[in-house]
């Protein structure tokens, strides 16, 4: 009987093989995209034809349920019921048609898996719950209502492009969910439009929907405006002192960031506006890139890094580690691990020295579990993550997201990547590889470990 050992055993084997990128990520979402992970698991263990070809096999099934064509239906009196069943609105987007973007009526599954040999089908059936397996293969799937479903012609080719997934919750629910990593490099337009999810029935699609009304960015608090422009709205100085880190960035080093335009408060509430850069979050492409694109990355961003550590402090004096205002630092690391005061508020510091900053992170149910000291407190970045960083062409093209930037000790970028990055074995690799040449940060990125495992 598997286990949850047997999903384990069955990670290890894929890593542990060291197939070329991206083998073992498309083996991995055997694994972790099943129905029932622990039967995809033992699936593939069980298998004698080894991980090569058990993996050609499954980029076969995939590419099965893939295609750059959008499977229309053109039937008038299909299409009629189609349109009239989900209210003549997109189920993907929640809106209605355009003359350059109509509504039209596509298979969610292709015909083309009806003719899959034996062995996929068992696959596929190892992954898929046996009334999904049934929907995909049966004849049933056709052109029958309940795989069909009326959206944006634009909406169709996201989908078919994976821009947007189904995720099953039942026999008829399912999610719609908004697939931002790892497709392209350049989103269609159509993704600006929506939030992440919304969700719908397959055999009456009217509950979808998952329209946006601006174009989104990564954040709730940050809003896209015309003209390439941002709007931050914060309740506390952050956008005060992402303003005074784009000033300094600009002002001593070659480094691309957004130009901070204007920084208004009303007394509770900042608002930071700033140009936009171009390209897309390395996230959107980081999947795609070549193991070449990759090393140019990563000598382009630690050349970077090293520059933004020589910015200067000319801030707070009597204090080491400050924010690039020379005030309190704003560190959501530091406030995930530490009781909220309310009379403190978000910020921390400013410090000293290191040991004060030291101090901060302890815990007390860890007494022995504690930073060494002796470092450099370098300009610091703060949330280097694949949101924040920018690439064009998959080439590096810029950085955003200042607001937790300061002067703090040199390892805390490293550690910050990886905290808020945890599971992206790729880009944890490349975090490792920038940061190599800047300094042995094994010994904190262990320290920090064993307090996040108990604080969070």
């Amino acid at each position: 009987m598997a286990t949850s050992s047997t999903v384990d055993l069955a990670l290890t084997t894929i890593r542990d093989a060291d197939l070329p990128h991206p083998g073992t990520d498309l083996l991995e979402c055997f694994i972790n995209e099943a129905a029932d992970r622990e039967q995809a698991a033992a699936y593939l263990l069980k298998s004698s034809s080894g991980l090569a070809a058990f993996l050609a096999d499954w980029v076969v099934l995939i590419s099965a349920f893939t295609s750059e064509n959008v499977d229309r239906v053109c039937d008038r009196a299909v299409v009629r019921d189609i349109k009239k069943r989900d209210g003549a609105k997109c189920c993907i987007s929640g809106s209605g048609g355009s003359l350059l973007d109509p509504l039209i009526v596509v298979r969610i599954f292709p015909e083309t898996p009806k003719q899959l040999s034996p062995p996929l089908r068992e696959m596929l059936g190892a992954c898929l719950p046996p009334y999904l397996r049934d929907f995909a293969l049966t004849a049933q799937t056709g052109d029958s209502p309940q795989n069909l479903w009326l959206v944006r012609k634009s909406a169709a080719a996201a989908f078919s492009q994976g821009y947007f997934q189904l995720r099953f919750k039942g026999t008829k629910d399912y999610i719609v969910t908004v697939h931002r990593t790892g497709c392209g490099p350049a989103p269609p337009p159509i993704i600006d439009e929506c939030r992440n999810s919304g969700k719908g029935f397959f055999t009456d699609h009217s509950g979808s929907g998952i329209a946006y009304l601006y174009g989104p960015s990564c954040s709730l608090l940050v809003q896209r405006l015309p003209f390439g422009l941002y709007l931050k709205k914060k309740a506390h100085g952050g956008p005060e002192n992402e303003h005074r880190a784009l000033e300094l960035v600009r002002q001593h080093t070659p480094i691309t960031v957004p130009r901070p335009l204007d920084l208004v408060s009303d007394g509770s509430t900042s608002y930071l506006l700033t140009s936009a850069l171009s390209g897309c979050h390395i996230g959107l492409v980081i999947d795609t890139m070549s193991d070449e694109e990759i090393a140019d990355f990563i000598r382009d961003l630690r050349r970077w890094l090293t520059q933004m550590r020589s910015i200067p402090k000319t801030v707070a004096p009597a204090f080491e580690i400050t924010s690039a205002v020379g005030k309190g630092c704003f560190d959501y690391r530091i406030t995930a691990g530490t009781e909220y005061d309310w009379d403190r508020g978000d910020f921390f510091g400013p410090f000293k020295n290191e040991d004060d900053f030291i101090d901060i992170l302890r815990c007390g149910a860890l007494p022995d579990v504690v930073h060494r000291g002796g470092h450099e407190v370098a300009f610091t970045h703060g949330d280097l993550n694949m949101r924040n960083i920018m690439v064009t062409d998959r080439k590096l093209s810029g950085i955003v997201d200042w607001e937790n930037s300061g002067w703090y000790p040199e390892y805390w970028d490293y550690t910050k990547a990886h905290f808020v990055t945890r599971h992206h074995r790729r880009w944890k690799k490349i975090v490792d590889k920038v940061f190599a040449e800047l300094g042995d940060y094994r010994g904190e990125l262990a320290t920090e470990k064993e307090l996040w495992e108990y604080c969070f």
